[in-house]
């Protein structure tokens, strides 16, 4: 099956997903509408300050939350065009939990996240709740500790969409799950799905929380667009850990899309590590991405405010300008940093917490480089 937008062609297997060396290899990636918001949405537990609605409004930060276990969140998308609602990827997020993944990093301290839970689709009619009965599985997860996920799922035929959560992962006292729920049309494949790896940086800047997230820039920006854009930074991560744990945790292997981001250095810098150590690190995690059929995107690593990180980043984005000319494959991320060097203020802290107005400027420069090389016609 092809699939054209403008002049672009993008060539489809069975499964609906692009096969490697073709499709989201060239021009402009398909759309993935978001098809939950704002849906007419369902729970169980009233008494619970985030109502179903806020599971799939436009403010990441306010989510659905329960204090019933096990508990469920339904949508009714009987009203979304059935092409549209095909084949769908479902994503869940807990912007409660910084770190995509708290077990590498040994953080205990995370809140109302959903250890296991399962999917579900009713082929029941619109506007009225299905009987539990009504339900059929369409995937399923336990001993989860990331703070999202995604989910293919084959929707043909179905109206409703719920999830069903029946283990916590955290310390909330009483317990509670708190979540966001969004489903993406991916009948056109899955092209304009992302994930970014990387350090405090990312998990600071990129975290999907609050109305000005990426995927909402680029939506601005491209109206009719908005990527399925999932912030995979853990603090602390450098890319001599990242190059072992995102292969053998299965991180790769577990996401479904297409672009993924290797934001890695800061750590590394920090560490003063050597630069070609550094190069070869990065280097094997972006092969290991293309050996899956997907792109790496690689940004500058950021400026510091302290030595040695400053001269030994400065260093490894040499290297960086390396691997460019040696994986012309590699999509160039933003340049972090000028971003940083030219406003140290955005940065706090011995070592460099970003603030506020920094978490900003992340999204905004992001925004700006994917516009011009993947977004813009080319």
């Amino acid at each position: 099956m092809a699939l054209g937008l403008d002049d672009k062609k993008y060539t489809l297997d069975d499964s609906g997903n692009p096969p490697s060396g073709q499709g989201c290899r060239t021009g402009v990636p398909p759309p993935m509408p978001l098809i939950s918001r704002d849906v007419p949405a369902f729970g169980p537990d009233e008494n619970a300050q985030g109502k179903p609605p806020a599971a799939n409004d436009s403010d990441y930060t306010s989510q659905w939350e329960s204090y019933e276990l096990p508990t469920w969140l339904a949508y009714d998308l009987s009203a979304v065009d059935a092409a549209a609602r095909t084949s769908i990827v479902a994503v869940v997020y807990n912007n409660r939990i910084s770190a995509y993944d708290h077990a590498l990093n040994g953080d205990a301290n995370v809140y109302a996240g959903f250890a296991a839970y399962r999917l579900e689709g009713s082929r029941a009619a619109g506007g009225s709740l299905p009987a539990d009965t009504a339900w059929e599985p369409l995937a399923k997860v336990e001993g989860n500790t990331r703070h999202s996920r995604q989910h293919v799922l084959d929707f043909t035929g179905f109206n409703w969409i719920r999830i069903v959560v029946t283990a916590l992962d955290g310390i909330d006292d009483p317990p509670r799950v708190s979540l966001d729920l969004d489903v993406h049309d991916a009948h056109a494949g899955r092209c304009d799905d992302w994930i970014f790896f990387g350090d405090g940086v990312t998990e600071q800047g990129l975290m999907v929380d609050g109305g000005d997230t990426l995927a909402a820039r680029i939506g601005a920006a491209f109206p009719g667009r908005f990527p399925l854009m999932e912030c995979g930074g853990i603090r602390d991560w450098s890319a001599e850990r990242a190059r072992k744990e995102i292969p053998t945790a299965g991180f790769l292997t577990d996401f479904p899309g297409h672009y993924v981001g290797l934001a890695f250095g800061w750590e590394d810098a920090r560490a003063d590590a050597d630069p070609e150590s550094f190069y070869t690190f990065e280097k094997n995690l972006a092969e290991t991405v293309l050996a899956q059929g997907k792109v790496p995107v690689v940004p500058k690593i950021p400026w510091g405010p302290q030595e040695p990180q400053q001269s030994a980043a400065k260093a490894m984005n040499e290297q960086v300008d390396r691997l460019y000319a040696e994986l012309p494959a590699v999509v160039r991320g933003p340049d972090l940093w000028s971003l940083f060097e030219q406003h140290p203020d955005y940065l706090t802290g011995d070592w460099g917490v970003v603030t506020m107005q920094g978490r900003a400027e992340v999204r905004r420069v992001w925004t700006e480089t994917l516009t011009t090389t993947v977004y813009a016609p080319h």
